[in-house]
């Protein structure tokens, strides 16, 4: 009682302190309307036929934003989520409107083979298009889809066909195998180093033979894009531009600010970097693309191009098809500005999907190359097994003992090689599908996901956004044990032939970070083929340590799909071969 007597005091300073003081009188107002959101907002999943419900609508509490701000500063929220409801589906809101986050991979494969006229994201593509890549408004209007989503995006489709890849893939090889002993120098003169080393901070260790340290990191991104942008582009790009992989990074940079069409004079110094850097790339593909132009029309070409070559079949039929539109060049600058950003943003983001989380040679693959090239060197015996597994396929046979890439071998007869490349995948990446349902539509899970329960059925109403967040299944212990951990062996699978054999395959199971179905990227075949390449010539050249003498593996930063690593990472790189 005597508590309670004092309420009248506390609501008497109240009124003083906010009749004294509008800004508290705002903050007062704003944590009631906060508090009261919290408590209202939540609603369970409401059922509609049968054993079919909506999805549980996660309570909040800020107004309109709702869950926003865990996407952008707390995704490990979700994963609380997922673990807290136990839901095959479960909802967040978003700007006022429901967003369904799926979880199982059941569901998620439903997904995936959604017609487009039930669930699909032009519009959202669109978006990217003109605010990330700069690509004019115009050429995205709907009066466009014909052109841009049935004459230009298929093109895209050859990069799955091995007629494509049994010529891209020997040049990145090549490469690979040409390069790759130089990964880094033993020079101690600025002037000796290569372009993928200058942001490297590489020193010559004194009194050791063969042996130069270097931040992991910047050596392993710049080295793979230098490598492998001339498989597609051609090499007379890449020297022309040598600076260009820095640019792709600086303008993958700003990613956040492009989409929230932040304004330019804003003062955020990474967002500047980020639009010269647009412009940069911009002028390059402009200044490739009329090289190409008067090729194809028999004219003289500048002669800074040399040789133009190299540039891929898939680039030139792009070409063919921007020549049917008959758009001015510089229309076509943000287009195939998404190609050299992600070996194809139209190669790897499915147009019937939203992605703006890819797996991508340039911009992804190559983290991939360092996060699997870690793991790998970070577990001793992951290192020792896979080393004795590739030495077949790496080595030449002659007296030199040179590196010398068995493409078919590496990529299809390693399994635990690939198995680490998987378990990898799980771990260090964090891409994600949205798309906007336009009719009803009901998901059912399996059986094996229901764990022992009867399968569950969602109903997604026309209007809302469903989501597959594929880090929540990767790090569900329910499907992964100890999901922090680093285990190649789960994606092994040991079996025997007919005639008493022993065998053993990596399969991906149910891990999908490439999509699926109708939205399977259309260049996650050569995405992986690249990684498994790169990865297999640096293990078979290079010895890499820790500076410190232990492994102590960088945290995760969320980038554009694979994860980029939260701190630099010193290690110590000598030559073997």
């Amino acid at each position: 009682m005597e508590n309670l007597s004092q309420f009248p005091y506390i609501a008497q300073l109240i009124a003083q302190k906010v009749t004294a003081s509008p800004v508290f009188a705002i903050l007062l107002v704003f944590a009631s309307v906060c508090i009261t959101m919290r408590l209202t907002s939540g609603r369970a999943g409401k059922r509609i036929d049968g054993d079919v419900r909506t999805a549980a609508l996660l309570p909040h509490w800020i107004p309109y934003l709702g869950h926003a701000w865990w996407l952008a500063f707390a995704p490990k929220k979700l994963e609380y989520a997922r673990s807290a409801t136990g839901d095959g589906i479960f909802a967040i809101s978003m700007g006022g409107i429901k967003h369904n986050m799926v979880v199982k991979p059941s569901l998620a494969k439903a997904i995936f083979h959604l017609k487009p006229t039930v669930a699909d994201n032009h519009n959202l593509v669109n978006y990217l298009m003109v605010h990330f890549f700069g690509s004019p408004s115009s050429l995205h209007d709907p009066r466009n889809d014909e052109f841009v989503f049935k004459e230009l995006h298929p093109v895209l489709n050859g990069l799955m066909k091995e007629s494509y890849l049994a010529k891209a893939m020997p040049v990145l090889a090549a490469g690979i195998e040409r390069n790759t002993p130089n990964l880094v120098s033993l020079d101690k003169s600025a002037a000796g180093l290569k372009v993928w080393e200058l942001a490297t901070k590489a020193k010559l260790m004194p009194g050791k033979t063969r042996c130069t340290e270097v931040s992991f990191f910047p050596l392993i991104r710049n080295f793979a894009a230098n490598i492998a942008i001339p498989a597609l582009i051609g090499t007379a790009f890449l020297e022309k531009y040598p600076n260009i992989a820095q640019d792709i990074w600086d303008f993958d940079s700003g990613i956040p600010f492009f989409m929230m069409q932040v304004k330019p004079w804003m003062p955020i110094p990474s967002y500047w970097r980020a639009i010269a850097a647009r412009k940069r790339l911009r002028a390059a593909m402009v200044d490739l693309f009329t090289a190409m132009d008067r090729k194809a029309k028999g004219l003289e070409i500048d002669p800074s191009w040399k040789d133009l070559d190299g540039v891929s079949e898939v680039m030139w039929k792009r070409h063919k098809a921007w020549s049917k539109l008959g758009a001015e060049l510089d229309v076509w600058a943000g287009g195939e500005m998404s190609i050299l950003w992600a070996s194809g943003y139209d190669v790897l983001y499915n147009h019937n999907d939203h992605k703006l989380t890819k797996t991508s040679m340039n911009v992804n693959a190559n983290n991939m190359v360092f996060w699997l090239l870690l793991r790998i060197y970070s577990s001793p015996p992951a290192l020792s097994s896979i080393r004795s597994e590739i030495a077949p396929f790496t080595i030449s046979e002659d007296a030199q003992g040179a590196l010398k890439l068995n493409i078919d071998a590496l990529t299809k007869s390693c399994p635990r090689l690939k198995a680490a490349y998987f378990e990898s995948l799980r771990i260090d990446v964090g891409t994600a599908t949205m798309k906007t349902i336009f009719s009803d539509v009901t998901l059912t899970e399996s059986a094996s996901d229901a764990f022992g329960r009867p399968a569950q059925s969602y109903r997604i109403k026309k209007g809302e956004y469903i989501h597959v967040n594929h880090s929540l299944h990767q790090t569900d212990e329910r499907y992964f044990p100890e999901p922090a951990v680093f285990k190649p062996e789960r994606f092994l699978v040991h079996g025997e032939t007919e005639g008493g054999e022993k065998t053993m395959t990596a399969q991906q199971g149910s891990i999908r970070p490439y999509g699926g179905g109708l939205n399977l990227c259309k260049g996650y075949k050569f995405a992986e083929r690249e990684i498994l390449l790169f990865v297999a010539g640096i293990l078979a050249t290079w010895d890499a340590e820790p500076v410190g003498g232990e492994w102590k593996l960088p945290g995760h930063v969320r980038g554009s799909g694979a994860y980029l690593p939260a701190r630099d990472l010193r290690v110590r790189l000598s030559r073997r071969i």
